[in-house]
This record gives structure tokens, C-alpha cells and sequence, in this order.
């Protein structure tokens, strides 16, 4: 759920599968695609619609081909006109006996959880969809509108609207897990505020909503403001992973592309990056300049996933966020190691207030900064404010050249990019799916500098910025690295080193079952 997910307000069937190859046609990773209202018959009834989606199994088939996750728009509320709402009402299956409230799709009732047969007939309606082997739900707010019922009640008697919020969200978590595993979730608000609700509120638990969304927003810097206001709120709630739809959700035809691309890039620095909505979200439908930036900050959030993996599980142990807010508004720690500061203005100067200590220019690591202190910075569209603090080490996923964190040698490695301080050392939890983690870790002493990892089933490359002076490499837990002339020549044995032309180091452990520590002479 952290990889990169598009999708359409209203589409169909081909419409879907052709969005989602457009993105891969043009290198742009997807990793879920959501089917949005409506797929069905009416609000949830279960039913594909026939004409839309005829053949909903083959579609979510032809997605899990190309490795995409499949998320399913849902609510509990279900319209007086659709064709599942005389059974549930003559069997008090609804609130206050079926009564119907105006929600944004209609004039419907909501489903009674407190009755475990309309509990049951709801999960027989949702098994037809759970057997097409989709991958969790869209679980929309239309919770909120329970208040309209005046005094909800159920078969079990009154219920508040904050105990129906919570048995929506958690049916869907846990009854899809029960069928389906442990690996399917539902994408819920965290803290939202919705059109005539000035303040954010909680809306899906957090133990139940690990890929969270904040809308909808229009489509224009102010949009923006307000889904960073929402997602500050999320934070300080200590929901997980969340983001916002990019470009925002209201809006027809293409947004300002100096919104778009801002938002972009926001998102690409979200735990979630997700592009969806109503008008046009397309990157390559502005110009060739959109599309690159999309590119290049959709691939670094892919390149992310093995750092948010890490420290979300870190973040959800603690109660916190992997979003945590600083000083100066919009400027925000992603993780313990990286410091973002969204563009919410039009225009390419921004104001940002460093906390204490060193922070390196992530997209150009030439540029230092110290902190504490203010800096006004020039940040033009192909750029944007994000920081890697000195100390830290970040796993990553990189394939290719497209933000400068490596290249095709990096492919099926674990790449760690480590940034040493002199006379200190630092370490980092790796979580891994399905996998056995492991502990990476730094020290820096005097000229000299020694990486080293727990046994681990992946390939390894090092890569510690600014590192020119090596003279030797010694290996304690197994031969030497063999120093080679470039990187493209890192793969022509199983453990390798080389400086590169911009003083990069990179060391290629390609066997660490054992584990591994590794010396660098300077």
C-alpha cells in the first residue's frame, strides 16, 4: 500500500486497465488502482454494474498480472431506490427501522451492526466481490451522516455515532482479513473536514486505517492548505500512513500544472501517494515537463517504500506518525530522517525553519544546511524541499538512474545510504514483508569507517556521499571487497567497491546471510 495508486472518479472497465497501462507505458510505477463510484448496480449493493464492469473478476485478474492491488469503493449506506433495499428494511436489517437521510449519492439507510443477521446478510452481499481475490476497500465517509437520524438505534438499542464510525470501518478491516489475509486493508480517512465542518475530525480508527486519505479538496493551492491541515490534524491523532489526492478532488478539465506538480511532489513525500479524482490527473496530458517531474517523484517514492516500511512500524509502536510536524507549518519530519517542506504558494521561493543539526540537500547532496535557523530558498518546478539529516541511514529500492540515488546496479538490491558523522555512530531497524529484517548500522571513527549489517536475505549496496580519500576496504566477516573502476563494474563480482566521479562510495555485498562488516580505510 505504499507503492503508487491512480485512479478515476467515474470510469469503467476499460477505462480502468487502460489508465493504469497508460502509467506503465510511460515508466511512471503503479501499485494499486481503486474502482471508485460507481461499479455497482446502486451504492452498495454489491452488484457490478453490467454495463460499466461486465466482467469485474477478469478485470481485477488483469490488474494482479501487472502487479496492482485492487481497492473497491464502499459506504454502508444503501439507497431507498436500489435493488437490495426492500430486503434489508423487511427484515430490520437498517437503523431506525430503515429510515433514510439525504447523503451525496442519494437518500439511503444505513446498515444495523448491531444486528448480527443483517451483519450476516451484509457479509453474504460483500463475499461475491471478496471471491474475485480484490485487495481491501475505499471505505468513503458517509458515516458522518448517522447524526441525521436524530437518535440512531439499532436492534441492540440506541447507538452513538462515534461507536456506528467504528463498527463500519472495522467490519470492513476485519471481516475482508478473516476471509481474504492478513495483507488487505481498507484506505479511510484519518482526520478529515468535509463542507460545512470548519475543524478536522476522526473518522476510521487508527489500528484498523494503515493507508489513509484526506478529501476532498479543489484543485488549487488553497485545496492543497486545506488537505495539509487535514493531515496535520491525522498526525497529531498518531494515525500511521495517510496522503490526499493529488491535484485535489474537485475540478474539471486539467488543474494549474504548477499545482498539479506541487501536490505531486507532496504526495510523492507522503506515506501514501495517491492520484485520483474528479477533471484530469494525468501528468503527460500538461506537457512533457509535468510528466517528467511526475516520473522522477512517483520512482522516488517507490525508491522510499523500504524507509516508510521501517519507520512506519517504528512510528506505530510508539503511537506516533510517520508524519511529524515541525516548526514552520507545513514543514514536517517523514520518518526520523528526512525533513519536507511542501510548496503551498505559487512562486519558487520558499521560507524554511531547520531544526537542530545538519541537513543535506536530498536532491542535490552537495548543498548543506545548519540548523537550528531559517533559510530562504529558490525551489524551482523541478525541484523541491526535502532534507536528509546527517547521521541517518536510509534503505531503498533503486532501478534505475531517474533521481540520482543509483542506477541499474541497484536493481534487486537493498541500497543504504548512510551519511556519517565523525567520531559517532547510528543504526536503523529494517522491517521487511515477509521477509527477516535486520540491523544496519555506521561507525565513524578517526579516518576510518565501518558499515555493518545483521544476516540479512538481500543483496546489499552501500552508499555513503563524500567519500573521495579511500584507500583500502577490509572485510571481517568474509573476503574483501574487490575495488573496481566504476559502478557499472560493481556487479562483475560478489563483493565490490568503487568511488564514483561525484565522491560517492559504493560497496556491493552480494551474499550477507551471515551478516557483514565491512572497514573503509581513509
Amino acid at each position: 500500500m505504499l507503492r503508487h495508486w491512480v485512479w478515476e472518479n467515474e470510469g469503467t472497465a476499460d477505462s480502468a486497465l487502460q489508465l493504469v497501462d497508460d502509467y506503465l507505458a510511460r515508466g511512471i510505477p503503479v501499485g494499486a488502482v481503486i474502482i471508485d463510484r460507481p461499479w455497482q448496480t446502486a451504492p452498495n449493493t454489491f452488484e457490478p454494474d453490467p454495463k460499466r464492469y461486465p466482467k469485474l473478476g477478469q478485470l481485477v485478474q488483469a490488474f494482479h498480472e501487472r502487479d496492482v492491488r485492487v481497492m473497491m469503493w464502499i459506504t454502508s449506506v444503501v439507497n431507498a431506490t436500489a435493488s437490495t433495499y426492500a430486503e434489508a428494511k423487511a427484515n430490520g436489517y437498517f437503523l431506525n427501522g430503515g429510515k433514510t437521510v439525504r447523503w451525496w449519492a442519494g437518500r439511503g439507510a444505513f446498515i444495523d451492526y448491531t444486528n448480527p443477521k443483517a451483519v450476516a446478510w451484509w457479509h453474504r452481499r460483500m463475499d461475491a466481490i471478496l471471491d474475485l481475490g480484490i485487495d481491501g476497500w475505499k471505505c468513503d465517509g458517509t458515516d458522518p451522516f448517522v447524526v441525521l437520524l436524530g437518535r440512531p438505534k439499532g436492534a441492540a438499542g440506541p447507538i452513538t455515532p462515534a461507536d456506528y464510525r467504528d463498527a463500519f470501518y472495522r467490519d470492513f478491516f476485519e471481516y475482508t482479513r478473516s476471509r481474504l489475509g492478513p495483507d488487505r486493508v481498507i484506505t479511510a480517512r484519518p482526520c478529515d473536514s468535509l463542507p460545512g465542518m470548519p475543524i478536522s475530525v476522526p473518522f476510521a480508527p487508527r489500528d484498523v486505517n494503515f493507508a489513509g486519505w484526506v478529501g476532498d479538496q479543489d484543485g488549487s493551492f488553497e485545496g492543497l492548505r486545506v488537505a495539509l491541515a487535514n493531515i496535520r490534524a491525522s498526525s497529531k491523532r498518531g494515525y500511521v500512513n495517510f496522503g490526499s489526492d493529488i491535484g485535489g478532488f474537485r475540478g474539471r478539465g486539467l488543474r494549474d500544472r504548477e499545482v498539479m506538480i506541487r501536490w505531486a511532489q507532496f504526495g510523492a513525500l507522503c506515506p501514501i501517494m495517491e492520484n485520483g479524482g474528479g477533471g484530469e490527473h494525468r501528468p503527460w496530458l500538461y506537457d512533457d515537463e509535468v510528466l517528467s517531474i511526475y516520473k522522477q517523484f512517483a520512482t522516488l517514492h517507490h525508491e522510499l517504500i523500504p524507509y516508510l516500511y521501517s519507520q512506519g512500524a517504528k512510528a506505530w509502536g510508539e503511537g506516533a506518525s510517520l508524519m511529524r510536524f515541525v516548526a514552520g507549518g507545513n514543514t514536517y519530519l517523514l520518518g526520523d530522517a528526512l525533513l519536507v517542506a511542501a510548496m503551498v504558494k505559487p512562486g519558487a521561493k520558499r521560507r524554511i525553519i531547520l531544526p537542530a543539526g545538519r541537513w543535506r540537500d536530498w536532491l542535490n547532496e552537495s548543498e548543506v544546511h545548519e540548523g537550528p535557523g531559517t533559510k530562504v530558498l529558490d525551489v524551482p518546478l523541478s525541484r523541491f524541499p526535502v532534507f536528509v539529516r546527517e547521521g541517518a541511514i536510509v534503505p531503498l529500492d533503486v532501478s534505475d538512474a531517474t533521481t540520482g540515488h543509483g542506477d541499474a546496479f541497484c536493481r534487486n538490491h537493498l541500497t543504504v545510504a548512510a551519511y556519517p558523522i565523525a567520531g559517532e555512530a547510528r543504526s536503523f531497524d529494517l522491517y521487511e514483508e515477509r521477509g527477516t529484517g535486520a540491523q544496519l548500522s555506521w561507525r565513524a571513527e578517526d579516518r576510518a569507517l565501518t558499515l555493518e549489517s545483521s544476516p540479512i536475505r538481500r543483496k546489499l549496496t552501500w552508499r555513503v556521499p563524500g567519500l573521495r580519500d579511500v584507500e583500502r576496504i577490509t572485510e571481517s566477516s568474509g573476503p574483501d571487497p574487490v575495488r573496481v573502476d566504476s559502478t557499472q563494474a560493481l556487479l562483475t563480482a560478489p563483493r565490490t567497491w568503487t568511488v564514483d566521479r561525484d565522491g560517492i562510495l559504493w560497496v556491493r555485498i552480494a551474499n550477507a546471510d551471515q551478516g557483514m562488516r565491512v572497514r573503509i580505510q581513509r
